[in-house]
């Protein structure tokens, strides 16, 4: 089967857009821990439904094809949890600021 370019244009195009925005996860997380707008704790209790949400995003981003929704999820995975990480550090780093007073 041949492959239009128009086609496979889209398709990496649309791919490279998804990529570029599920990376800047653990930044969106970072800045609501920083302003203390969501404590990181609420995200990992709710890991279940970014797990929910992250599988629904990778089936609408990726062909209909199982291996390649799984190769978009382990990314927003392993992005979320490295969001949970970071803003636990910049969370007690916050809280500490405010018992010391500076």
């Amino acid at each position: 089967p041949l492959i239009a370019s128009g086609d496979y244009f889209a398709f990496a195009t649309q791919v490279i857009l998804a990529f570029g925005i599920v990376f800047e996860l653990p930044l969106i997380m970072v800045l609501l821990a920083v302003m203390g707008i969501v404590d990181p704790k609420f995200f990992a209790k709710h890991r279940r439904y970014a797990v929910l949400a992250g599988a629904v995003i990778a089936a609408f981003v990726t062909p209909p094809d199982v291996f390649t929704m799984l190769m978009m999820l382990a990314p927003i995975m392993l992005l979320y949890e490295i969001g949970i990480s970071i803003g636990k550090l910049v969370w007690k780093r916050r809280s500490e600021n405010t018992i010391s007073g500076t």
